[in-house]
């Protein structure tokens, strides 16, 4: 994952899904509450529930085998279109 540009968002509401893999998706959580992302166009580095539940979605999307959470109740998650 190099030569990307990495910047760190912080939840202010819910906590974020961990998949089991970031390939498709360039969002890494550090914390429940704290991930890198190499997504330019993600701006403000502080996000509401509903862009963390876009990015939990997205995030158990890609997920191959498994995904976590400190706790899945905090995680929320958006409907696919």
């Amino acid at each position: 994952m190099g030569g990307e540009t990495w910047q760190l968002l912080q939840a202010v509401e819910g906590e974020f899904v961990v998949p089991d893999n970031f390939f498709k998706w360039l969002f890494v959580p550090l914390s429940p509450t704290v991930c890198l992302c190499a997504h330019p166009e993600v701006n403000p580095s502080t996000l509401h529930r509903d862009d963390v539940a876009v990015i939990n979605r997205l995030a158990i999307e890609a997920s191959i085998d498994y995904y976590f959470a400190r706790d899945l109740d905090h995680c929320p998650q958006s409907v696919s279109p």
